[in-house]
């Protein structure tokens, strides 16, 4: 009999909105990539053998993951993991030519990072500028940015942190599209869960408020942050796994300047990383979080209507498919 779920136990997850819906990325037994899909109008499909992406073979087992949407249409992605010698690397899936191509200025540059890094990584300016952020071989968190042309180090961004710390980011943009803030969380030396955020006006990092004392060892972080939508305020909201295997949400409200905190419902295994993709949808956000739940399955959780609601577990087996929204 076939297994319902071939994802590699305590594997990263990467999620991202783009222009036909979600793509959810997983690694394998077989230490291969696999892309699930989502389609408002089919559900989900593709987390079979089909959709293992041969464009990126030589990840080395348990690489992390990060996505981002790029093009103002939101048609194209790029996908980043670490290579089997430890070196950041990046594949960009166009639209154009429906295939996976290897991002060439992100391989010339050659940089190293430390074997139990995990990444993070946004995108603005429709795409043409990227940040990417991982932890080298001294166990810093470091930045990358991208201009749209090549790729260099920011220099005044280094965080010391756990080894093999989780970290997601988020951007914030302004009315025109331009960039406003960079929203980052991650793990320190003694376990606590931070916050640093970027303001672009400035071009200037600072410590954020966020400081969860004694979180799990190398947690599952995943981080939505959206302006303007339904609340009456800017929302920031940072999802970890916390002690026991619960999700705990800790949202941020910019007019109040308050955290509130807010227990999820979802099962999930202990190790279980996180990934998070939003939207607007009829004037509010909607927030879909992916994990890895009890049975080893991706599962996902759904924020909409300013409610919580479990989805069926995602397609990541060769004989499995999901099921589409109800």
């Amino acid at each position: 009999m076939k297994p319902s779920t071939y994802c590699l136990r305590r594997t990263a997850i990467a999620a991202v909105r783009a222009s036909d819906g979600e793509k959810t990325f997983f690694q394998d037994f077989d230490g291969q990539i696999r892309e699930t899909r989502y389609e408002d109008t089919r559900g989900y499909s593709g987390g079979d053998k089909r959709s293992v992406i041969g464009a990126a073979t030589h990840a080395k087992y348990q690489s992390p993951l990060a996505a981002v949407s790029t093009e103002e249409d939101r048609k194209a992605v790029t996908l980043f993991y670490i290579s089997k010698t430890h070196r950041l690397c990046g594949i960009t899936f166009s639209s154009h030519t429906s295939r996976w191509s290897p991002d060439t200025a992100l391989a010339d540059l050659d940089v190293p990072a430390c074997p139990s890094s995990q990444l993070a990584a946004t995108c603005f300016d429709t795409g043409s500028e990227i940040r990417l952020f991982y932890q080298d071989p001294t166990l810093t968190l470091r930045e990358l940015a991208f201009d749209g042309h090549c790729w260099d180090h920011v220099a005044d961004f280094r965080l010391p942190a756990l080894v093999g710390s989780g970290m997601a980011s988020e951007k914030w943009l302004n009315d025109d599209g331009t960039l406003r803030e960079i929203q980052f969380v991650y793990q320190d030396e003694k376990c606590a869960v931070r916050s640093h955020f970027y303001l672009a006006d400035e071009d200037k990092w600072y410590q954020g408020y966020l400081n969860l004392a004694d979180r799990p060892p190398q947690c599952g972080l995943a981080i939505a942050a959206h302006r303007n939508l339904g609340y009456g305020a800017d929302v920031c909201r940072v999802y970890v796994v916390e002690h026991g295997g619960k999700i705990v949400e800790h949202a941020f409200y910019s007019d109040t300047e308050e955290w509130k905190v807010e227990e999820l419902a979802p099962r999930l295994l202990v190790e279980s990383k996180l990934a998070a993709c939003w939207w607007p949808s009829r004037g509010n956000p909607e927030i879909r979080l992916f994990y890895q739940g009890v049975g080893g399955e991706l599962e996902g959780f759904n924020f909409q209507n300013r409610r919580w609601w479990l989805e069926h577990a995602l397609p990541c087996g060769d004989d499995v498919r999901g099921r589409a929204k109800l």
